[in-house]
């Protein structure tokens, strides 16, 4: 006999709902929802050092960098999640509010 776990399928319209009320923050991963585990003070110390030198090699590019909080979309992998970095030269990212998305 072979045990088998099975999880419940949301599609991304469910998952943008539940994030959207939901007091911590969750990935999406081709129709599960994983909650996200807190960092540890060293991670949060290289994300923020990693960001600064993204910040300073990244003037005068149109490029951003984004560190943390960000949520990206990735269609084509039916993924969303929250990376540590993240980068856009898109100016669509520039005027918009809402989260990255990036094609490809």
């Amino acid at each position: 006999m072979i045990a088998t776990k099975s999880h419940a399928y949301f599609t991304p319209e469910e998952y943008l709902e539940i994030e959207r009320i939901s007091p911590i923050k969750h990935e999406y991963l081709q129709g599960q929802i994983v909650a996200m585990a807190g960092a540890s003070k060293a991670h949060v110390i290289i994300t923020g050092n990693l960001s600064a030198l993204m910040i300073n090699h990244l003037r005068g590019t149109g490029c951003i960098s984004y560190a943390t909080a960000m949520k990206i979309r990735l269609p084509a992998l039916n993924l969303f999640y929250y990376p540590d970095l993240a980068v856009t030269c898109d100016q669509r990212d520039r005027l918009s509010n809402e989260d990255l998305y990036c094609a490809s």
